[in-house]
C-alpha cells in the first residue's frame, strides 16, 4: 500500500514527527509514506506530485490555514484526493494541526483526526504528542487493512465476473426449446423452455461457485431445493458476502431474490417470457427473457429486454456477484 502525505512548509516540523510514526508502519510492511521532500533533484514536481497522489492508497492531509491557503493544495492535490476517494480507490484522512475554518472546504465532510476534536498543536503543547501521533498511526493501519481487504474482495469479484463455465450441459434432461411454427407456442413448449433455462442458470452458478471455490478464504456452496429452485451463498473468512435463492415463479417465469427462496413473494429480479424477432431460426422462432425489475441494469453488458438462457444465466451471476 502506498500512502501519501499533504502539508504546508509552515507546519514541517511537525510533520517530521507524523513520518517518524509511520516509518513504523513501513517496517510492518503495511505502506510506504511519500511527501513532496523526497522529490529528486531534476524531478519535475508538479507531474511528480500528480502521479503520487493517483497511485496513494491514503492520503493524509495536515489541515492548517496554511494549508488551506495554498493554491496547488485547493486546485490539484483535494480534488484528486476526494476523487480518488469517492472511486473508492483510496482513503483520505484530514489531521486538524492548527484552528482553522476547514470545515467549509471538501475535506469538511470527512472524519477527521483527532477524533474526539481539537488540534494535533493542542497535543502538542499539552505536553502529549506522541498520543495524537499514536492516533494517526493507528487510523492509517486501520484504513491500510481496509483498503487491503477491498483490493481481496475485488480481486474476488473480478474472478468471479470473468468465470465462464466449462460446459453448458443440460440438467435434468432439459432440452433447448424452440417454436415448433411461427405462432404461439404451446404450453408444453413453454414450460420446458423454462424449465430448461433454470438448468441453465443452476449449471451456470454451479460452474461459477466452483471457480470461487479457488480464492484461499473464500467459500462458496449451493444448495438445490428442489426441481425449480436452488439457493447458493459466498463466504470470505467464514463472513457471508452475497446469498440468493433461484425459483421458477408459479410456472410463468424465474425468480432471483436476495432473502432466498423461503418467501416466494419476494424477488430482486423477475424474467418473464417475451417473443421477437431475435433469434429467429429457419423453422421456428426461439423464446427470450426480459428483465422486469431491472434490479441491477448496469452489472451486464447484456440487453436485458431481450435474453437468451445463457445471458438471463450471466445476468442472474452478475447481481449475485454485484451483492459480494
Amino acid at each position: 500500500m502506498k500512502g501519501f502525505v499533504a502539508y504546508s512548509k509552515a507546519d514541517s516540523s511537525a510533520v517530521k514527527r507524523l513520518v517518524v510514526h509511520l516509518k513504523g508502519l513501513e517496517y510492518e510492511g503495511l505502506i510506504e509514506t511519500w511527501h513532496d521532500r523526497q522529490i529528486a533533484p531534476g524531478d519535475e514536481w508538479d507531474s511528480k506530485i500528480r502521479a503520487e497522489i493517483s497511485a496513494a492508497d491514503v492520503i493524509i492531509f495536515c489541515v492548517s490555514a496554511d494549508l488551506l491557503a495554498t493554491d496547488y493544495v485547493q486546485r490539484v492535490e483535494i480534488p484528486k484526493a476526494i476523487a480518488r476517494q469517492e472511486q473508492g480507490k483510496a482513503t483520505v484522512i484530514p489531521v486538524i494541526f492548527k484552528n482553522c475554518a476547514w470545515q467549509g472546504h471538501a475535506l469538511g465532510k470527512l472524519q477527521a483526526i483527532p477524533v474526539k476534536g481539537g488540534t494535533v498543536q493542542e497535543y502538542i503543547r499539552n505536553g502529549d504528542p506522541d498520543d495524537i501521533w499514536t492516533e494517526v498511526a493507528s487510523a492509517v493501519r486501520d484504513a491500510v487493512r481496509a483498503r487491503q481487504e477491498t483490493v481481496d474482495h475485488n480481486r474476488t469479484v473480478s474472478s468471479a465476473q470473468e468465470a465462464s463455465p466449462a460446459t453448458w450441459g443440460q440438467h435434468s434432461g432439459a432440452m433447448p426449446v424452440t417454436f415448433s411454427d411461427f405462432g404461439h407456442a404451446s404450453d408444453l413448449e413453454q414450460d420446458d423452455f423454462i424449465q430448461s433455462t433454470f438448468s441453465t442458470v443452476l449449471n451456470y452458478f454451479e460452474n461459477s461457485l466452483k471457480n470461487l471455490n479457488a480464492h484461499p478464504g473464500c467459500e462458496a456452496r449451493l444448495r438445490k431445493l428442489s426441481e425449480d429452485a436452488f439457493e447458493a451463498g459466498v463466504y470470505v473468512n467464514g463472513q457471508r458476502r452475497s446469498f440468493c435463492g433461484v425459483f421458477i415463479h408459479e410456472r410463468n417465469g424465474i425468480a432471483y431474490s436476495n432473502n432466498g427462496v423461503g418467501n416466494r413473494s419476494t424477488m430482486t429480479e423477475y424474467l418473464s417470457l417475451v417473443r421477437g424477432e431475435r433469434g429467429l431460426r429457419l423453422k421456428g422462432q426461439a423464446i427470450t427473457w426480459q428483465a422486469i425489475i431491472r434490479a441491477w441494469p448496469h452489472t451486464t453488458k447484456t440487453d436485458t429486454s431481450e435474453m437468451d438462457p445463457r445471458e438471463a444465466a450471466a445476468y442472474f451471476w452478475s447481481i449475485f456477484v454485484r451483492g459480494l
